[in-house]
């Protein structure tokens, strides 16, 4: 069940970058909307793993699958609709960025070197939830403070999306390394 619910998030990713870019009003809204119930999906996947002892490794992969490809569909969508001033289109591609980084160390390390994580990291998720909700309501229905208020949210992401690398790179890179040089 745990592991539907996360292909449901993956599901409405086409359909949220759509709306966000087709730079309507109405797309601005759909796409709050399926943007919101995958936000909600990644609450619940998780959740329904763990109560019903189904956690997996394939569904731990899924899930932040989808949830880095929410963050590049939503920041994707609105880079198109031109909805992102410098500084929050900035922190958007350094989010995507850190999480393409972030895979590919987990894909690199394999199963044995998995790396912990972060304390910061369930605060990064809710800055980076909020921020792009507040930046993916309508410019026309809300006051421009809305928009601040998400751009400020989305750095505040990105920030510590930038502080997690550093994390995670301090425990991949010595592992790796350790890894190559006993290959030669």
């Amino acid at each position: 069940m745990a592991n539907f619910i996360t292909l449901l998030r993956l599901a409405l990713l086409p359909f949220i970058y759509v709306a966000l870019a087709s730079g309507t009003e109405v797309g601005r809204w759909t796409g709050l909307g399926l943007f919101t119930l995958a936000a909600l999906t990644d609450l619940v996947d998780g959740y329904v793993a763990r109560t019903t002892g189904t956690t997996s490794p394939l569904g731990a992969m899924l899930d932040l699958g989808a949830d880095r490809l929410l963050t590049l569909a939503t920041v994707s969508g609105l880079l198109v609709d031109g909805a992102l001033g410098p500084l929050a289109m900035a922190a958007g591609v350094v989010m995507v960025g850190r999480d393409l980084i972030v895979a590919t160390f987990g894909e690199a390390l394999g199963a044995g070197g998995r790396m912990r994580e972060s304390k910061l990291e369930r605060p990064k998720i809710a800055f980076q939830f909020l921020g792009l909700g507040l930046l993916i309501l309508p410019f026309s229905a809300f006051p421009s403070g809305t928009q601040i208020s998400g751009a400020i949210a989305l750095i505040a992401a990105s920030a510590l999306a930038t502080l997690t690398l550093i994390i995670y790179a301090r425990h991949a890179v010595p592992m790796l390394t350790g890894r190559l040089a006993g290959e030669r």
